[in-house]
């Protein structure tokens, strides 16, 4: 089923999200209007609305004016001025803004985003008296598994370990929001795992697809957390509502190997399953090829040492603390893939679509 929630004719006061153009951003639209909220999105100067348009179609093909219904502001996190503006008239503010990227280049654009721009935002909201915000951290921001044990919110951040850059600035923007908590911020933080949703034609899970589409023979053998989209915003507003504040939620559906989702992406396809596993020497080696290739080349590595590593370790994640105090139950893995197929597939003829300043 594709639908987020049921439509409330409830009226609500104006809540604020950050980073509305993207994977949680545009569904966290989706779920705060189809309970009657009323909404207003940052977007940066220039973005564009297409991909999210294109989402609002799949989840409301019988109502086109929910899209209309966003209040639509530029700003940035990284410009604090930006920030005064949005934040007029607003009580409740989900930060869902963060520049993710392995990419050695994009390093000191991770660090402003993710942790100057959380500063700012958490620096606006005491400003402006906000009364609740509810911070999208990520399970990067974790500690690690010593003891085989799946990791939950309790597990000690080890600083003599590796961490990517991105790992390191979702740590230092979660402690941004502690610092804000300490300071009277009645605030909540949410760290997903691996995000699997609609989302733009050529990233994230729509390309898993098209890459199980193609063939692809071989798989990587580590494993990972990861949950639906729908789950990761239900839940952020469920926290919101009942007023759950200065703790974090480690928000994980499943954990699977790779071998798995993308065994199952090829059942939902009806395409052949991936045969063969790369090793983790075999890992090593391709990225630092595509390293010296996109080096001579100029271009932006698809596979960094980072993903690489994320690729052949197993990791586990523990959604104990917040399936007990919400009793919720996630999506199952196929049932999210199958909703990234259905809006792949819908996607091809939604891409005529143009939307501007929210009309």
């Amino acid at each position: 089923m594709r639908r987020i929630v049921s439509l409330s004719d409830n009226t609500h006061r104006m809540v604020l999200v950050t980073g509305g153009t993207g994977l949680v951003g545009s569904h966290l639209l989706i779920e705060l209007l189809g309970r009657g909220k009323e909404v207003r999105a940052i977007r940066r100067p220039g973005s564009r609305l297409d991909n999210v348009c294109r989402i609002f179609r799949w989840y409301f093909p019988d109502r086109p004016e929910m899209f209309g219904r966003i209040q639509w502001v530029d700003g940035d996190v990284c410009d604090p001025s930006s920030l005064d503006e949005a934040l007029k008239g607003i009580e409740e503010v989900y930060h869902c803004a963060a520049f993710v990227s392995f990419r050695r280049s994009d390093y000191p654009l991770i660090g402003s985003v993710n942790i100057r721009g959380t500063a700012n935002v958490v620096d606006a909201c005491l400003q402006h008296g906000v009364k609740r915000l509810c911070h999208v951290s990520s399970i990067a921001a974790l500690g690690t598994s010593e003891d085989g044990r799946p990791v939950d919110e309790r597990t000690p951040w080890n600083s003599g370990v590796r961490h990517s850059p991105y790992g390191l600035s979702k740590f230092a923007a979660e402690r941004e929001v502690w610092r804000g908590i300490e300071e009277g911020l009645n605030a909540v933080i949410v760290n997903p795992s691996v995000i699997l949703g609609p989302g733009e034609p050529h990233k994230a899970s729509c390309r898993l697809f098209s890459a199980m589409e193609k063939g692809l023979s071989f798989y990587p053998p580590g494993a990972n957390g990861f949950v639906d989209v729908r789950d990761v915003v239900r839940i952020m507003v469920i926290l919101m509502e009942q007023g759950t504040s200065s703790q974090r939620f480690v928000v994980s559906g499943a954990n699977s190997s790779y071998l798995e989702v993308f065994s199952t992406t090829a059942r939902i396809l009806g395409t052949r399953p991936p045969r063969f596993k790369v090793p983790a020497f075999g890992l090593k080696a391709i990225w630092r090829f595509n390293a010296v290739i996109s080096f001579l080349l100029r271009i932006n590595p698809e596979l960094t040492r980072e993903t690489a590593h994320n690729a052949y370790i197993t990791a586990a994640y523990d959604n104990g603390k917040i399936s007990e105090l919400l009793k919720y139950s996630f999506y199952s893995l196929e049932d999210t893939l199958k909703n990234v197929r259905g809006f792949c597939t819908a996607n091809r003829e939604y891409l005529h679509l143009q939307c501007r300043d929210g009309k």
